[in-house]
């Protein structure tokens, strides 16, 4: 992704399906307005709502547009767990290595990476849900409820 910096200043806009309460980190904005993909293209649209600015980084305005972009950011909301100490409380003690060492694997994250899943702090994408969830499965531990610790919907920005 080639993104090159600007030095610039624009109006805001907001527009009605954008939620920047959800953009949770600063992305790089894109300025493509003819792009077929900016009315759900979440650089495109924070561009349009962001303050007047004096400087910000932009995806370089001469890449590709349209299907064949890169650093397309989709603007679907989507439900985001944090934590799942309501599922650990329910391993019994010999069974939390074991699961660490699992759940560690399949979501192909380091020891103090997987802290950060299970204490709330970094949020669970659906796809990373459905893999804690079968893993808590294999240790006997099913639902829903019984597993994430809280819910907030959000923009996938990673």
């Amino acid at each position: 992704m080639k993104i090159t910096k600007y030095l610039t200043r624009k109006t805001s806009s907001t527009m009605s399906t954008f939620h920047p309460e959800y953009m949770h980190k600063q992305v790089a904005y894109c300025l493509h307005a003819d792009c077929p993909l900016s009315k759900d293209c979440l650089r495109y649209l924070s561009y349009q709502s962001a303050p007047a600015f004096h400087q910000a980084l932009f995806i370089d305005p001469r890449g590709t547009t349209g299907d064949a972009c890169s650093s397309y950011l989709c603007g679907d909301v989507i439900r985001m767990a944090r934590g799942f100490k309501r599922g650990l409380y329910q391993l019994r003690n010999k069974e939390a290595a074991p699961f660490q060492a699992r759940l560690s694997s399949e979501l192909g994250c380091r020891r103090s990476q997987y802290y950060r899943y299970s204490s709330g702090e970094t949020r669970i994408t659906p796809e990373q849900q459905a893999i804690v969830r079968s893993v808590f499965a294999e240790f006997g531990i099913e639902g829903e409820d019984a597993i994430f610790d809280t819910y907030e919907e959000g923009y996938l920005l990673d």
